[in-house]
Formats: structure tokens, C-alpha cells, sequence
């Protein structure tokens, strides 16, 4: 196997096109069960979700990163962020009292991202 470069720039998935994928895609909701927990209406939902989708097409096909950030958004979990690898994530809530690395990097230390946006 060859060596992993990427192609291009890499490309930003707002908190909230993240959600939509998790809620649809994951968790197997209807758009319109996505969108009454995402507050939004099912007109709404579908927007965020196509340019996720898109997004993350463009970031397989092309073989861009894909970072996980900003947008209008308000946490109801604790989320953290590597220094390192600036990876984002919500630990499950067992792995909150232990919480000392990045799962993905392990670098020390992720830093607690603040509660809104």
C-alpha cells in the first residue's frame, strides 16, 4: 500500500450538517424525527443534511480532510478538542470522569470546547 496524501484543502462540516448525518444516517430517524430534535423544520433538516452529505462525498471522492467545527449550534453533551490532531469529539458518558487522551490521536489533554457557538 502506497503512502496516504491527501488532495486538497480540507473541507469544514459545521456541528450542526455533523448532527444531521448522526441523526440520520446513525441513528436511523426520519428527517422529520431529526429535525424536532434539531429544533429546525423538516425543510430545514434536509438542507443541512444534502450539504453534509455532499461534503462528505467531496471529502471521500477527493480524499480531503474533513474537520468537524463551527456553525450555529448550542451543546447539550461536554465536547472536547485535541490540540494535536484538532479532532473533535463527545465522549460517552463512561469515558467522561476518565477522559485524559484524544480517542483518535491519544495525545494528552483534550481541551473542553465551550457549552455554545
Amino acid at each position: 500500500m502506497g503512502s496516504r496524501h491527501c488532495l486538497g484543502a480540507e473541507l469544514l462540516l459545521h456541528f450542526e450538517e455533523f448532527e444531521a448525518l448522526k441523526l440520520s444516517d446513525y441513528e436511523r430517524l426520519t428527517h422529520e424525527q431529526a429535525a424536532a430534535k434539531m429544533d429546525v423544520s423538516r425543510p430545514t433538516f434536509t438542507r443541512i443534511y444534502e450539504s453534509a452529505r455532499r461534503k462528505v462525498a467531496t471529502a471521500f471522492v477527493e480524499n480531503r480532510p474533513l474537520m468537524v467545527e463551527g456553525g450555529q449550534v448550542q451543546f447539550r453533551d461536554d465536547w472536547y478538542r485535541c490540540p494535536e490532531c484538532r479532532n473533535t469529539f463527545a465522549p460517552v458518558d463512561k469515558q467522561k470522569e476518565a477522559l485524559r487522551h484524544c480517542p483518535l490521536c491519544e495525545h494528552p489533554g483534550p481541551q473542553r470546547m465551550s457549552p455554545e457557538l
